[in-house]
């Protein structure tokens, strides 16, 4: 693991044993078990004949000192493998490897060997020419081909590596497994440390083998996680996070995190790696903190200016906050102005004030009052001053701060409901964005710069949701620092050049350009530019927003239409409503039972809370109206309204994955016809989702039957396994109705799966448990007054519409034999339907 890079100050945490009992003989990667007499054991799936010890020497020998040997081998490098052992300590040591990979670099010729005249670069990841164009220095010529032997024995040798690390050794297919496919536990006991170190080296050679060869090998997810994913349990961090983290930076970059993760705050006991449901902020016992070490009193601005700022109509008018410190024994006070009267900033349209960005959960919300400690203001009136040197020796830049700024209280709804209208204009108006974070400012600006950059993706202000919208609609994004600031858009330059320089010293690790969260602000810019095409940006926004989290989700559109350019009047407008008896009693009634029942008050509150997510989440569907097609697959709580039950309540903490969102689903590319799925309303005004997918059509169900049951069409059997997780309605057959399945693809035998590329090299027989199945989603067919439909019932879309009603998601399975089964079915293809999802 000495190849791996580590924080400012950290010491390697991962000691690898050295087990080998002999070394490894040099001959075929491949065949390396017959020659071992291991054929049989890797044939049968069976290692119960092996001890532990024997396990260990084995697969070290092979798939570590193997791969190391005959890939490097390939690409023209003699290794000795005593360089990778450290016998004093009887360890596996890599301190050489990243010099190794620099001379295997120096043994090929780039690509810009290649005389300008060769066109053949151009079908590099196409059918290369067999002769190249004939120059000297041809790409051809440079092996840059997918057909190069060097490039081919790689590719075999590291593919086999991964499933058997993945398979053999329960590494991250174990972690993340999905329900559908029923992840197979580990079935050899090896130490995870030569799990680890196996993963961690497959991974370095396929990026080595990227950069040499100057052609990508197919992206593999290594495992080996066990020990990292230990150590952020140990600093309390939520599973859905810890998935999270797995799925998207890669060994080198867990490892680099795992050495010292920061603490995270909350109960997460309930939590699951798909969602987090912990809250962090208890608004009835909220802390407002003082800078350490005081006790001052609070201040605020005046209220009635605040509100006659707010309350003006047209645009333009913010209430920005100046603290002028008190002088000649007289007290500070803080000064309400409007941003319209502030100067605006040399040659462009935005205001000399700076937004304020904090997570409330760190203490400098006031869920009471516009007010904070003197001791807080006082502070940050001077970090905003520091954006600007420029300015007069006696001048103050206001600044903007929800805190401050946002009147709070029931009597106040409205003037609130104004300053979220304002919002976006709030932010993109600032000249600056300052964001305030405890951990980061423990984080000095002369730490390195990959110790930066994790401190930013482990903070807490890149796990919630306002946090978001505040950073991708600024103008320029200040992370303050212990001593300092640093700009978010030169961090990830700067991230750049360190990668540049790390390769050039034969450090690879490609995975942790996942560090650098500037390039979520770079999109949010594009979103501001392109808002006509806010389909476009729903899956990439899911994805930004998949970890983090709000004290209220009825927030969650607020901030989403904001980023998006969607007016937020619509959903401050929708409101929850009280129960019928509740509004009967009155409100002084009502005062009384909530009073005398605390409790029953909480469980009213988050039953109107959870009207008003709902509606403004249908609102919200609405607006985009278009989504890739695979949404339907989604593995989150949905929607319980016909017309949107195919669509997530939340986009909000989970561990983004390509299954959470259905974006594996999808199948087809973007430029494909069936790729869109779109809301359409019928003749009815009944709205729900149009989208192409070949499907199943059931016969009735008599009630008894179990959740998985074995369909027959014709001669071909399926097994349908119904998934009742949080996404499914399902309480029962009902044998009335008429089920249908909509398939994410017709499910196919092994024996038909695409066969490897390149026959000539044979793959080391892995038995691995094989994803013979498809994702599919079970619906109940509904008619228009128990009839078919016809055309016109849905303008535009012709005759061969099936409408359903989404009931569960479910695993559809190819399964052998001709005899026996519950009910009959029929498969129907993709061009002959069109499936109407409510």
């Amino acid at each position: 693991m000495d190849h791996l890079i580590l924080p400012d100050g950290a010491s390697p945490y991962i000691i690898v044993p050295y087990k080998c009992t002999e070394s490894y003989d040099g001959g075929d990667f491949l065949t390396y078990p017959e020659r071992k007499g291991w054929a049989k054991d890797i044939e049968n799936y069976d290692f119960s004949r092996r001890t532990p010890a024997e396990l260990n020497a084995f697969f070290q020998t092979w798939l570590f000192f193997g791969c190391l040997t005959e890939v490097l081998k390939a690409g023209r490098l003699q290794v000795d493998t005593s360089d990778f052992i450290d016998t004093t300590s009887n360890t596996v040591t890599t301190k050489k490897l990243p010099q190794l990979i620099v001379q295997w670099r120096s043994l090929w010729p780039t690509s810009k060997d290649v005389v300008k005249a060769c066109k053949c670069r151009s079908t590099q990841n196409l059918a290369p020419y067999e002769e190249g164009c004939g120059r000297k220095r041809c790409w051809q010529s440079v092996v840059r081909d997918r057909n190069s032997s060097a490039l081919r024995t790689t590719r075999m040798i590291l593919r086999t590596v991964f499933r058997f690390i993945d398979l053999i050794c329960g590494t991250k297919g174990n972690d993340t497994g999905v329900d559908e496919d029923q992840a197979v536990p580990p079935i050899t006991p090896l130490d995870p440390e030569i799990a680890l170190s196996i993963s961690a080296l497959g991974s370095t050679l396929l990026n080595a083998s990227n950069v040499v060869y100057e052609c990508r090998l197919e992206e593999l997810e290594w495992g080996g996680t066990a020990i990292m994913k230990e150590r952020f349990q140990q600093a309390n961090w939520c599973p859905s996070r810890i998935a999270m983290t797995i799925f998207r930076i890669g060994i080198e970059g867990l490892y680099f995190c795992a050495a010292n993760p920061m603490k995270e705050a909350g109960d997460h006991s309930k939590c699951s790696t798909r969602r987090c449901v912990a809250q962090t902020v208890d608004e009835d016992h909220y802390p407002t903190r003082h800078v350490p070490g005081c006790s001052c009193e609070a201040t605020g601005v005046p209220l009635e200016e605040l509100l006659d700022i707010i309350r003006q109509d047209d645009e333009g008018h913010t209430p920005v906050v100046t603290w002028v410190e008190g002088t000649d024994g007289l007290p500070g006070r803080a000064v309400i102005s409007d941003a319209s009267a502030v100067n605006l900033l040399p040659n462009s349209n935005v205001c000399r004030y700076v937004a304020i960005s904090h997570v409330w959960s760190e203490g400098l919300g006031n869920p009471t009052g516009n007010t904070l400690p003197i001791c807080q203001i006082s502070r940050i009136q001077k970090m905003v001053d520091e954006l600007f040197p420029d300015r007069g020796v006696d001048q103050h830049v206001p600044f903007w701060m929800d805190t401050l700024c946002v009147p709070v209280g029931d009597n106040l709804k409205e003037y609130r409901k104004k300053c979220i209208i304002r919002m976006r204009t709030i932010y993109q108006e600032a000249a600056a964005v300052l964001v305030l974070d405890v951990g980061m400012q423990e984080v000095s600006s002369s730490a390195s710069i990959p110790n930066r950059a994790v401190a930013l993706f482990q903070s807490e202000w890149w796990r919630r949701l306002w946090t978001y919208q505040e950073g991708i609609l600024a103008n320029r994004l200040y992370l303050r620092l212990s001593d300092g600031v640093q700009d978010v858009y030169a961090m990830g330059a700067e991230l750049q050049e360190y990668y540049t320089e790390l390769e050039q010293r034969g450090y690879t690790s490609t995975t942790m350009h996942s560090l650098d969260v500037s390039i979520y602000f770079g999109l949010g810019r594009w979103y501001t530019a392109n808002e006509h095409k806010r389909d476009i940006y729903f899956l990439p926004m899911s994805d930004a927003i998949s970890n983090r989290r709000t004290t209220r989700g009825s927030d969650e559109t607020l901030c989403l239409s904001t980023v998006l350019g969607i007016h937020p009047a619509p959903f401050l407008r929708i409101e929850g409503q009280m129960p019928f008896l509740l509004r009967c009693i009155g409100s002084f009634g009502r005062r009384i039972v909530f009073n005398s029942f605390p409790r029953f008050k909480r469980v009213v509150q988050a039953g109107i809370e959870a009207q008003v997510i709902d509606r403004r989440m249908e609102l919200f569907l609405h607006y985009i109206r278009k989504f890739a097609r695979g949404i339907i697959f989604n593995s989150l709580p949905r929607l319980k309204r016909d017309g949107y039950r195919w669509a997530p309540r939340s986009l909000l903490g989970n561990s983004y994955a390509p299954d959470i969102m259905g974006a594996g689903y999808n199948i087809v590319g973007v430029d494909h016809p069936a790729y869109e799925a779109v809301l359409h309303t019928d003749r009815r005004g009944i709205e729900g989702l149009v989208v192409r997918y070949p499907g199943m059509c059931l016969q009735p169900l008599a009630s008894r039957h179990p959740t998985t049951v074995i369909v027959g069409d014709g001669e071909v059997r399926y097994r349908i396994r119904l998934l009742l997780d949080e996404t499914s309605y399902f309480s029962g057959w009902n044998h009335t109705a008429q089920y249908n399945l909509v398939l994410a693809q017709k499910p196919v035998a092994v024996t038909n799966m695409p066969q490897e590329e390149h026959p000539v090299l044979v793959e080391v027989r892995v038995p691995r448990a094989p994803r013979m199945g498809t994702m599919a989603v079970l619906g109940t067919r509904l008619d228009l007054d128990g009839r078919q439909e016809r055309r016109g019932d849905l303008p535009g879309l012709g005759s061969k519409v099936i409408r359903i009603r989404y009931v569960c998601r479910a695993w559809v399975t190819l399964i052998d034999g001709h005899e026996g089964f519950d009910v009959k079915g029929k498969i129907l293809p993709e061009e002959s339907v069109v499936w109407f999802m409510l």
